[in-house]
């Protein structure tokens, strides 16, 4: 894997950074209000992760059309489900 490869997922790199922020305020931090700081910046990074893996290069909604000519690449509506529930 290249550097360019390694730069290219800088949408994971701000995950990992958020994650591990909201992590070391959660551990680091007495007070109870900090805590539910970091608790919910270790939330969202988890949401954003979630909802990144879903995303598909050059993907659409997922509406299916019945007299379509050709397949469509849709993007996987899974993920954003599983974040509208939490």
């Amino acid at each position: 894997m290249s550097f360019a490869d390694v730069i290219g997922l800088y949408s994971y790199w701000v995950v990992i950074f958020l994650m591990m922020a909201g992590f070391y305020v959660v551990i680091a931090h007495d007070n109870m209000i900090k805590k539910l700081v970091g608790l919910n910046l270790f939330q969202t990074s988890v949401f954003m992760l979630y909802i990144s893996m879903g995303n598909v290069l050059d993907g659409t909604v997922p509406i299916v059309v019945e007299n379509a000519a050709e397949p469509v690449l849709y993007s996987n509506p899974l993920p954003h489900v599983l974040i509208l529930t939490a």
